[in-house]
């Protein structure tokens, strides 16, 4: 039996840093995902990043 780790990112668009760090992290291949903080002024704009890894990572939504 195989297994795989996925790793997940929580916090995407809390903050510029944070929201770097992840792409970083996925753009390189070690992390599969990302929980995304929606509620936050800046979020459009992240959103508008993460967008290219669409296929490459598992996005979550908090919507609060």
């Amino acid at each position: 039996m195989t297994r795989s780790i996925r790793l997940i990112a929580d916090d995407y668009g809390l903050a510029p840093g944070v929201s770097s760090a992840i792409l970083n992290l996925i753009e390189r291949g070690r992390l599969t995902g990302t929980g995304c903080m929606t509620g936050f002024p800046e979020w459009e704009e992240a959103a508008a990043r993460l967008r290219p890894f669409r296929r490459r990572a598992a996005v979550g939504l908090h919507l609060t």
